[in-house]
C-alpha cells in the first residue's frame, strides 16, 4: 500500500515531463520551419496572384472607398499603374483618382480578412505573410506528431524535412493568395480522427469549417484537399479489410462521412458565391461560374475558346499528357518521377527478393500518388498551363511519403531501424508515441 503514492507520483511526473518535452519539441519544430519559410521563400513568385490581395490590404490600410466591391480580391488600376505593391508603398499614386475591379472567380475570403485587419496592424503585407508562414509550421508540425502516433517516428522525420526544405513549401507558405496552410487543415484533422477515432464526430464540424474556409479562398487544389483528409483513413482501413472487420466496418464509416462533409462545405462556399455572381439567383451564378471559370480549367470545350491558343492546347492535351508532363518538368517533377520509380522498385524488390508484400508501404504511396495527381485529373487544363504553380501538388504527400519507403527500405537493410528504435524507446515512455 505505501508504494501506492510513489507510483501516482511517477506517473505523474512521467506525464508532466512527456507535455513538456512534447511542448518544446513542437515549439522547435515550428520556430525552425517559420524561420526557414520565412527567409527562404522568393518574395517575387506569385506577386500577380498575390496582388489581388494586396490590392485588398491597401484599402483597408489607407480607407479607400471601394463602392463596387462584392468579393474580397481585385485590382485597383490608375492611368500609370495597377501594381498593388506600388500603391503600398506609395499610396499617393492613388490620389489622382482610381478604378477597381472585382475579381470574381472565388469569394476571396482572405481579403476580405485581411482588408478588416489591415486597418489595425502595422505593417499588414510584411505581418501577414509572416503569420502564413507560422500557421502552415505549426499544421505541419502538428501533422508529423500525429504521423509518429499511427506510423513511426521514420514517417514523421520525412514528412517534416521533405515539407521543410522543399522549394515549392518554403515559396508557398507565406504568399497571401494561396494560403497554403488551409491546404493541410484537412489532413490533420482526418489524421486526429484515426488517432482518436472515439472523438470523430466533435472533429467532423471542423473539417466542414476546414474546407469551406479552404473553399471560399479559392477553389485551386480542393480535390486533392478533400482527399487527403481521408488518405491515412483510406490506407488504414486497406490495411485491416480482411484481418479487423469491426474496425474495417468503423473506418468506411468514418470515410464516408468526412467525404460527404467535405461536399457539403465545398457546396455551401460555392453556393454563397453563386448567390452573390448571379445577383441573388444561385442557379444563375452557378452557370456563369461553370461557362467562365470551370469549363476553361477543366473539361471544357475548345472551340468555345478560340481567343486563347494556349487554352485551346490545354483543353485539347490528354489526361495521360498532362500527368507525363508532372513527372518530368523541371527539377521537382524529374525528382517525382525517380522517387516514384525508385519507391514502386522497393516494393516489388522486397516482394521478389525477399518474400515480403510490404502492406503499409505499397498503400501509402499507392493512395498518397492518386491523392495529388488529382488535380492534375479534374483540373487538367489549370495543370496543363501553370506548372509552375501546380507542382506542388507532390508535396501533399506523395513526395514525403516517397522517401518514407526507399529510407524505411535503406534502414531495414542496413538494421538502422531496430537501432532507432531500442534507442527512441525511451521517448515512448515519456508520451511522445
Amino acid at each position: 500500500m505505501s508504494e501506492l503514492p510513489l507510483l501516482k507520483n511517477r506517473f505523474t511526473a512521467d506525464f508532466t515531463t512527456g507535455r513538456i518535452f512534447k511542448t518544446l519539441l513542437l515549439s522547435l519544430m515550428v520556430l525552425v520551419m517559420t524561420l526557414n519559410y520565412w527567409f527562404g521563400s522568393d518574395p517575387g513568385y506569385q506577386v500577380d496572384s498575390e496582388g489581388l490581395v494586396v490590392t485588398l490590404i491597401d484599402a483597408g490600410k489607407f480607407g479607400l472607398e471601394l463602392p463596387t466591391r462584392y468579393f474580397g480580391l481585385g485590382t485597383i488600376e490608375t492611368p500609370e499603374t495597377s501594381d498593388a505593391y506600388l500603391f503600398y508603398n506609395d499610396p499617393s499614386l492613388l490620389d489622382n483618382g482610381f478604378t477597381y475591379y472585382d475579381y470574381e472567380s472565388q469569394l476571396g475570403l482572405q481579403g476580405w480578412v485581411f482588408w478588416f485587419l489591415a486597418k489595425f496592424i502595422p505593417h499588414p503585407v510584411a505581418a501577414f505573410r509572416l503569420i502564413n508562414s507560422f500557421l502552415l509550421s505549426v499544421v505541419i508540425s502538428l501533422i508529423c506528431l500525429e504521423l509518429n502516433k499511427k506510423f513511426g517516428l521514420l514517417m514523421s522525420v520525412c514528412f517534416y524535412f521533405v515539407s521543410l526544405f522543399s522549394y515549392w513549401m518554403t515559396t508557398f507558405a507565406p504568399n497571401l493568395y494561396w494560403m497554403a496552410f488551409s491546404w493541410f487543415i484537412p489532413m490533420l484533422l482526418g489524421l486526429v480522427c484515426l488517432n482518436n477515432h472515439a472523438k470523430r464526430f466533435w472533429i467532423y464540424p471542423l473539417i466542414f469549417i476546414a474546407v469551406a474556409f479552404k473553399s471560399a479562398m479559392g477553389y485551386e487544389f480542393v480535390p486533392v484537399v478533400m482527399l487527403g483528409s481521408i488518405m491515412f483513413l483510406v490506407v488504414e482501413w486497406l490495411m485491416v479489410f480482411n484481418k479487423d472487420k469491426v474496425r474495417r466496418k468503423i473506418l468506411f464509416k468514418m470515410i464516408f462521412s468526412i467525404g460527404i462533409i467535405c461536399i457539403l462545405a465545398f457546396a455551401v462556399a460555392i453556393s454563397i458565391h453563386a448567390y452573390i455572381r448571379g445577383g441573388g439567383d444561385i442557379l444563375d451564378g452557378i452557370t456563369v461560374i461553370y461557362q467562365h471559370d470551370i469549363s476553361r480549367r477543366t473539361f471544357g470545350n475548345a472551340s468555345d475558346f478560340t481567343y486563347n491558343q494556349a487554352l485551346m492546347d490545354s483543353l485539347d492535351a490528354s489526361i495521360l499528357a498532362v500527368l507525363a508532363k508532372y513527372l518530368w518538368v523541371g527539377k521537382t517533377g524529374k525528382l517525382a518521377l525517380v522517387m516514384l520509380i525508385t519507391s514502386v522498385f522497393v516494393i516489388v524488390f522486397r516482394l521478389i527478393k525477399d518474400r515480403i508484400f510490404a502492406a503499409k508501404d505499397t498503400w501509402l504511396l499507392v493512395v498518397s500518388f492518386l491523392t495529388c495527381i488529382a488535380w492534375f485529373v479534374l483540373g487538367k487544363s489549370h495543370s496543363y498551363i501553370h506548372t509552375d504553380i501546380n507542382i506542388i501538388m507532390w508535396y501533399m504527400g506523395f513526395m514525403q511519403i516517397s522517401f518514407y519507403v526507399v529510407l524505411k527500405f535503406i534502414f531495414d537493410k542496413l538494421s538502422i531501424v531496430n537501432f532507432i528504435k531500442s534507442n527512441f524507446a525511451r521517448f515512448e515512455r515519456i508520451g511522445l508515441s
